[in-house]
């Protein structure tokens, strides 16, 4: 991983070798990339890498920002926040059928981060419940069982709570838009067919189709042995958060930056990197070939799609007809598909049964 980011930043500014009025060399590049990766991986203050490398703090502070810029130029368009292709959607469903939630492809959760020089005229706004109402700022992603983290935003205020998030999330953008697609070849729970994929999610999501959650009062044995296991595997997403936080150690500690935009890209620069190192041990889910196929049809095709099937409908019923912009009947439409209670509540249950069905059997 390190040698991919050296191949695509040396030789790009800041990441070049100059000289000075007397022709004497300048900082080496690869030092200044060892200073931006010591800087990830221990979370030091910037001055400290004078000591060790002899770059000056007002060298190192731009520096890690360029690194931040570059690495999500070059790369962050193939490893983070884009929609996986059909093969890799399937190869991720296959591996949550094994384990009981055919159709699930990734779960969904949020994490805090504190602020420490959080300016005070926003300090009010971003003091929520986090660790004894603390400044923080929050990310929202989509982990899959690899722990390979595919969508995150980051930025929003501490006060917020996860409804609160959710309203405001790109990640729904992206699924209305029609950028993030969530249909899947036909499966079956309980005897039910069913065509979209959904994300396993915490007690307090919405009742939508999207999300599958646990029985927060469960009194039968059914609900309390699905319980069980939907909040064993939904863990995918807190343990992404615990690796991200322990490979990159500036996230462990409280944010020491003044601009949100600044923060923004570090964060997205450490996903960036964790994925990439996923990628590197677990291997694609699909080749490199095809994901730079899908991702240039989708590009290609998404603005001429009359139909964006979120939820894999080759049919739209009599007036669902869309247009080829981004509509308000089309974001009107899948909204409403989103947010069916029916539908979750009918997905939840056929869960259930299939869950307490394959159960292993007690030895009498």
């Amino acid at each position: 991983v390190f040698n991919v980011i050296r191949d695509k930043l040396i030789g790009q500014e800041p990441f070049v070798q100059q000289e000075d009025a007397t022709k004497k060399a300048g900082i080496n590049p690869l030092v200044k990339l060892v200073a931006c990766f010591r800087y990830f991986a221990y979370g030091d203050a910037h001055d400290r890498e004078d000591e060790n490398l002899h770059i000056a703090e007002s060298t190192l502070s731009p520096m890690i920002r360029a690194f931040s810029l570059l690495l999500i130029k070059e790369v962050g368009k193939h490893y983070l926040n884009r929609c996986p292709t059909r093969e890799e959607r399937q190869a991720m469903s296959s591996v949550m059928a094994r384990k009981g939630f055919p159709g699930c492809i990734a779960s969904w959760d949020c994490k805090h981060f504190e602020w420490k020089n959080c300016p005070m005229r926003w300090q009010g706004q971003h003091q929520g419940h986090y660790d004894g109402g603390k400044r923080s700022l929050i990310l929202e992603a989509i982990a899959d069982h690899r722990r390979y983290i595919w969508q995150a935003k980051f930025g929003d205020a501490g006060s917020l709570n996860d409804i609160n998030v959710l309203d405001k999330s790109s990640i729904i953008g992206a699924m209305l838009s029609g950028e993030l697609d969530l249909q899947m070849n036909p499966y079956t729970v309980n005897g039910t067919v069913y065509d979209h994929a959904y994300f396993l999610a915490d007690g307090i999501y919405p009742e939508c189709s999207i999300f599958v959650k646990t029985y927060s009062d469960s009194v039968q044995p059914k609900q309390r042995y699905f319980a069980k296991k939907q909040e064993e595997v939904r863990k995918d997403v807190e343990c992404a958060f615990g690796i991200l936080v322990q490979q990159f150690q500036v996230l462990q500690r409280p944010l020491r930056n003044w601009y949100v935009e600044d923060l923004h890209d570090m964060i997205m620069c450490c996903l960036t990197m964790h994925n990439m190192v996923v990628e590197e041990r677990f291997g694609p889910l699909a080749s490199t070939e095809a994901i730079n196929q899908a991702i240039q049809e989708e590009k290609e095709q998404l603005p001429a799609n009359r139909r964006f099937p979120l939820f894999g409908r080759e049919e739209l019923g009599p007036g669902d007809e869309v247009g080829d912009d981004l509509s308000v009947d089309r974001q009107c439409y899948f909204s409403q598909r989103m947010e069916s209670e029916a539908d979750h509540f009918r997905l939840k249950e056929d869960l259930t049964e299939h869950f307490y069905r394959r159960r292993p059997r007690q030895s009498t």
